[in-house]
């Protein structure tokens, strides 16, 4: 793909990203992508020739974005050496600590949440990124987790996540999001303390 392929698509993504921010998924369509990224019709279909590549082309962003809010700061501090919960912990502070729900991205993320119901290809592509995570993180807090169990553990750890995203994002002002992920860690600290298979690590936090 050429630099000027790949800068239009961009432009036309990011358009379509507004639209569907400032007026809701419904007021998706090709006039007003056009409008918002400056281009003809002719322009806009021949980059994509229709408007469910380009719904496709924002879900995909949407996607690759929600993974690199875990996948980065899990590979930046793994090659530091910190390994089990204690990385599983500090991930899961760098999430909260890049919780700016501002950002349209958090608006697109849960409009396409929205329609998970209605569009299984959305569902399986979230249900793959979120097996992928929970994997990923249950490998790395294999030396203080019976394996068994880490599922559930993993489950916990997204839920919160998200919850916290959306409790932050319709309630921002009532919401501290670094309190509350202080607290979710020293419960999960408790958690497996007290679990009869923790590591010895864990116990001596």
């Amino acid at each position: 793909m050429s630099d000027l392929v790949a800068l239009r698509r961009m432009q036309i993504v990011n358009a379509a990203e507004n639209v569907i921010s400032e007026k809701g998924l419904q007021y998706l369509s090709l006039a007003e992508i056009e409008k918002k990224a400056g281009m003809s019709r002719g322009q806009l279909t021949y980059y994509f020739p229709t408007k469910e590549e380009i719904l496709l082309a924002v879900f995909d962003r949407c996607v690759e974005n929600i993974h690199r809010r875990i996948a980065v700061p899990l590979e930046t501090i793994s090659k530091s050496g910190v390994k089990g919960w204690a990385l599983v912990k500090q991930v899961i502070s760098a999430a909260i600590n890049e919780l700016i729900t501002e950002d349209p991205f958090y608006l697109l993320e849960y409009t396409f949440l929205a329609q998970v119901g209605s569009r299984p290809d959305f569902g399986k592509r979230l249900c793959h990124l979120y097996a992928e995570w929970r994997d990923r993180m249950g490998n790395d807090m294999q030396p203080d987790f019976p394996a068994e169990k880490m599922p559930d553990l993993m489950v916990v750890i997204q839920a919160f996540l998200h919850g916290l995203a959306i409790q932050r994002l319709v309630d921002p002002m009532n919401i501290n999001v670094k309190s509350a992920g202080q607290l979710f860690s020293a419960m999960i600290d408790q958690f497996l303390a007290n679990s009869g298979n923790a590591s010895e690590n864990i116990r001596a936090q």
